[in-house]
């Protein structure tokens, strides 16, 4: 939390110094557009107006968010006094876009002072021919002038190399305006160049001044999400401190996880344990050889990597297998009622229960083998027990009943041609010696010690 404060300080920072930056710019294209205004002989005044002025940064909130940006605008984006460019005819000749001195050096008054030149040159070339020329002395009194004159090739090449002079003279003069025309359109170029410069100045003052608008307003923003973030902080910390002093605190919680894994985890031996339990009493109650080779409920649950997670979801899966296969074998038995009499199966137990009120009793298979002979599986559903006696309506005859040990014969086959039993290792019978359980009887007519 700290970095990330410290980054959005620094990114306010940075706004900041791209503002200052943008101030820098801005006192750069005064200072141009100052200098160019001065070299076109414009006034200063208004240069001194905008280089002159504080920055200011005025809270923008969305209620004035309109009032203080047109104020912004017009005090750092405010348009410039820009010049108007002279009317300018260009002539393109030759596709060279020359002003009109520049046109008259190159195609009126260089020209005129080559051609001029041409001719001084030819003239003077001629002069020295025309000396070949003899001199003819000429009477003026036949013309009534009187006097005499001498006409001939001195007086033609005196006269050439005079007319020679002047075209020189011409050459030199057109020159000179040629010249003069030349400079005129420099300068023009340049006034043109420093109005262009100081146009762009002004459009470059405008620029900036957005972009120092755009700054400020940059500046708020990161000020505004390092003073939130800042805030969250605080916030986080107070909270972080109730966290802390509260009860349910980071180590009430460890403790409590602690407590519900080993409390689920009790909870899945639990669960564990009956389903065994469940998956011997259905393989006990069915009988069935097929049921006993198969291990409905495993041992492999319990991940303690996760905890134990999907564990009961595991097991419950297998007890609906489980389920599902004891509905399939469930099929229906015989179920038969047997009478025993002690009396007639044992006396002397008779007589012991007598003398002693106890005795121990064997029921033979031989003894259900009379009623039923070739069944199997036989197992006891319930017991009711008759004590023939003379009581009162108000006489309990109380007898308790227990089995101490069962035998059940698993198969029919004969094991070397004989049915019964061959020793204790045959495998066609299961003995069981299980708790003991017990019946007591209270009217004992026909009671099986249940209600």
């Amino acid at each position: 939390q700290q970095l990330a404060q410290d980054v959005r300080y620094l990114q306010w920072k940075e706004a900041e110094a791209a503002t200052e930056s943008l101030l820098k710019s801005r006192e750069s294209a005064v200072e141009r557009y100052r200098y160019y205004r001065r070299l076109l002989g414009a006034g200063h005044e208004y240069v001194k107006e905008i280089a002159e002025f504080s920055l200011g940064r005025q809270e923008l909130t969305e209620e004035n968010f309109d009032e203080v940006y047109a104020e912004l605008v017009g005090q750092y984006a405010q348009e410039s006094a820009r010049m108007e460019y002279p009317s300018l005819t260009v002539i393109d000749e030759g596709r060279l876009y020359l002003n009109p001195n520049e046109y008259a050096e190159l195609g009126d008054l260089l020209p005129l002072a080559r051609d001029y030149q041409s001719l001084a040159f030819a003239l003077r070339e001629i002069a020295p021919s025309m000396a070949l020329i003899p001199d003819f002395p000429i009477n003026l009194h036949y013309l009534g002038l009187g006097g005499m004159i001498v006409f001939g090739g001195t007086a033609l090449t005196s006269n050439m190399q005079t007319a020679a002079d002047i075209f020189d003279h011409l050459a030199s003069r057109a020159a000179q305006d040629a010249s003069i025309a030349a400079k005129t359109a420099s300068y023009e170029r340049r006034a043109d160049e420093w109005m262009f410069q100081s146009n762009l100045a002004a459009r470059e003052l405008v620029q900036i001044g957005r972009q120092i608008i755009s700054s400020l307003i940059r500046e708020q923003i990161t000020r505004l999400e390092y003073e939130n973030l800042k805030a969250q902080i605080e916030q986080a910390e107070e909270l972080k401190q109730f966290l802390e002093a509260k009860l349910t605190g980071e180590a009430f919680y460890n403790w409590m996880q602690g407590e519900l894994s080993k409390l689920y985890y009790e909870y899945y031996k639990f669960a564990f344990d009956i389903a065994r339990r469940a998956e011997q009493t259905m393989k006990h109650e069915l009988m069935r050889p097929e049921l006993d080779e198969l291990a409905f409920i495993k041992f492999n649950y319990w991940d303690g990597g996760r905890k134990g997670l999907l564990s009961g979801e595991a097991l419950h899966l297998d007890l609906k297998r489980m389920e599902m296969a004891y509905h399939d074998h469930n099929k229906r038995e015989y179920e038969l009622t047997k009478h025993v009499s002690l009396r007639q199966l044992n006396p002397s137990a008779l007589l012991g229960l007598k003398a002693t009120g106890a005795c121990e009793v064997t029921l033979p298979e031989w003894l259900f083998d009379l009623d039923g002979p070739g069944h199997y599986m036989r197992r006891i559903k319930n017991v009711s027990v008759s004590i023939p006696s003379v009581t009162g309506p108000y006489t309990s005859v109380n007898c308790t009943l227990s089995l101490l040990r069962s035998t059940i014969r698993k198969s029919a086959l004969l094991a070397d041609g004989k049915y019964g039993r061959q020793g204790r290792e045959d495998g066609r019978f299961v003995d069981y010696y299980g708790t003991i359980e017990s019946v007591v009887t209270s009217s004992g007519n026909n009671d099986s010690g249940m209600f």
